[in-house]
Parts: C-alpha cells; sequence; structure tokens
C-alpha cells in the first residue's frame, strides 16, 4: 500500500466515521475495506459493525485490516439497528454509510462526498450507486435546509414592491 493511503488511527477522532454494518459478510468485506484504502482523503477511520455473523467476518478484519474498528455488536440489528449502534458509539463530525457489498470505484469518492457534505447548509449527502453492470441504481443526492421564511413583520422585499 502506498504511504499516507491507509486510515490513520490517532489518539483523537477522525473528521469522518464509515460505518459498514456486517452479516455474514466475509466474502464481500474485502473488495469494500481495499477500496477504502485506496481513497486520497484520509481522515477517517473504516468500522465494520458486525450483526452476529458465523462465517468469520470479524476475524477476517481484525487479521487482513487492523486499521478497521471491528465491532462486534452481539446481536443482529440488521441495517438500521446496526448503523444507529455505530452514530451512538461515534463522536466524528462525519458519518458515512456503507453497505459490505458496496466497493468504492474512484479514490476521490470520499474526498468529493465530504467535499459536499461541509458546504454550508447541506445535512446530506448521497453518493451515485451502480450495478455490477453499470446500470445506476441510485443518482446521489444533495440535502439542503430550505431558505428562509420571512414572517409578516420582518423586512421582504417582495412585499414592499405590492
Amino acid at each position: 500500500q502506498p504511504p499516507g493511503r491507509r486510515c490513520r488511527l490517532t489518539a483523537t477522532s477522525p473528521r469522518a466515521v464509515v460505518l459498514i454494518p456486517n452479516w455474514n459478510g466475509a466474502h464481500l468485506l474485502p473488495d469494500c475495506l481495499d477500496a477504502l484504502q485506496r481513497q486520497t482523503w484520509t481522515d477517517f477511520q473504516a468500522w465494520v459493525l458486525d450483526n452476529g455473523s458465523t462465517d468469520g467476518s470479524l476475524d477476517l478484519v481484525r487479521e487482513r485490516y487492523p486499521e478497521v474498528v471491528a465491532c462486534d455488536l452481539g446481536f443482529n440489528g440488521f441495517f438500521a439497528g446496526a448503523v444507529n449502534e455505530g452514530i451512538r458509539r461515534t463522536d466524528s463530525e462525519l458519518v458515512i454509510l456503507l453497505n459490505n457489498d458496496t466497493e468504492v470505484r474512484r479514490p476521490e469518492w470520499l474526498s468529493q462526498l465530504v467535499g459536499y457534505g461541509r458546504m454550508p447548509g447541506v445535512g446530506a449527502v448521497g453518493a451515485r450507486l451502480l450495478y455490477a453492470d453499470g446500470r445506476v441504481q441510485h443518482a446521489g443526492m444533495v440535502t439542503e435546509k430550505q431558505p428562509d421564511h420571512h414572517g409578516p413583520d420582518d423586512e421582504d422585499p417582495a412585499q414592499e414592491a405590492a
């Protein structure tokens, strides 16, 4: 692995945490985690949130990916329960949710996602997802807060023109 492209562990929380729910996904995790190691933006930590796997998923993560936090949840909370537990356990500034069957294709994916997520007024960002055959599964999104609304006592240029 090229230096500086692996997840950096520090005494303080990284700016972002990538939460990966997992249940018996040992056959899926290498593609997912290897792609994260190739990211150009490295101020993140990957967490595998294991939902009680019996296929050696946690052993695989601990042996092959020591920089990844392997969380044995001790229960199967499915996707929602796992990510909610991960969110409760982290104090990172940004939380990225990633399925264990996802392989990130571009090394700048995380930097782009974080860049949009840090824009003023943005509350959530979604990436474009493709099926294995290249068809679009999800086109991505950026959610911004609604523009300010004026009350009857506020100055409103539209009201003045009437």
